[in-house]
């Protein structure tokens, strides 16, 4: 981060004494359990070829997401992948349910809960996030929409009768049966991002938070803590903005460097580039660094963040 776009920043906020260190552990025992896997997990992971999976890992962690929920920005963080429920418990089991006991999580005001019913989305090809677990801050303000999105079944939901969802083949997606939809509890895309504290929820365009700190103690091109869909218009780029810089705030709290990837956000970038170009102009130097660098997507990814 430049020296002009450190001044600019307010102080970041003072952080309880336990949440550094609770990031810290979820942090390594994340990627403990990513070592430790099994060959046919990578494999299946790896779409097919374990070398892809140990080379984008870190593309698919999610301590970011957690950090943002115990940082106070976030409501909810989702633990979830689409294509394996164990890969998802097992992290559960390693990372997330020993630093939960260790801190006391629900005594600082957070929740820790499994998705027991059948929660599918409005995307019919998408396999849904039963046997995922939810982290939230029951203080945020949007904690009442994490909690009727992600753990309040319909009342139709055959969670506890019904028959266990289908198959997922990520290769050849395809809907579910319609008798297992029906006794579903089926939530909107867009209502799923708000409940996870998306900048704007719903769009075809996406941005990426990334630990620029991580990525360089790692050697590794980028490690994303955050992902999002959005609209791509020229006017909804304040609001992304205005999300990042909270977060950037946030995540400054841990003495840490936080970066705005634009990549997927063609227009958001162009509008990057000229805001940088005019400050270039004025002497103030860059905002922030190198934000919209490209960077490579990796293939294995977990859920939403």
């Amino acid at each position: 981060m430049s020296n002009a776009a450190t001044a600019a920043m307010p102080p970041a906020p003072t952080l309880p004494d336990w949440v550094r260190p609770a990031i810290e552990k979820f942090k390594r025992l994340e990627l403990e359990y990513m070592a430790s896997l099994p060959l046919p997990l990578k494999t299946l992971l790896g779409d097919g070829d374990p070398a892809s999976f140990d080379s984008d890992k870190h593309h698919m962690r999610l301590y970011g997401s957690l950090a943002f929920v115990l940082l106070g920005v976030k409501p909810c963080a989702l633990l979830a992948h689409g294509v394996s429920l164990p890969y998802t418990q097992g992290l559960v089991e390693a990372a997330l349910l020993p630093v939960a006991r260790d801190f006391d999580l629900q005594g600082h005001g957070f929740l820790v809960e499994k998705i027991q019913h059948r929660l599918l989305t409005d995307n019919p090809v998408h396999p849904g996030f039963q046997g995922a677990w939810v982290v939230a801050n029951t203080r945020h303000s949007g904690y009442d929409l994490a909690r009727r999105t992600f753990l309040t079944p319909a009342p139709g939901d055959a969670w506890a009768t019904g028959a266990p969802a289908p198959p997922y083949n990520p290769r050849k997606p395809k809907p579910a049966p319609a008798a297992f939809r029906a006794a579903a509890t089926i939530v909107t895309e867009a209502q799923i991002g708000a409940a996870l504290g998306y900048p704007l929820p719903g769009g075809d365009a996406t941005v990426r938070y990334i630990d620029n700190t991580e990525s360089k103690e790692l050697n590794t091109c980028c490690v994303p803590v955050f992902e999002a869909f959005c609209p791509g218009g020229m006017g909804d780029i304040m609001p992304v903005l205005q999300h990042f810089t909270c977060y950037e705030r946030a995540w400054a709290a841990l003495g840490r460097d936080l970066t705005l990837d634009s990549e997927g956000h063609p227009v958001l970038k162009m509008g990057m580039q000229v805001m940088q170009a005019e400050l270039r102009g004025q002497g103030g130097g860059g905002a922030g660094g190198e934000r919209g660098a490209p960077s490579r997507r990796g293939t294995a990814r977990g859920g939403r963040r």
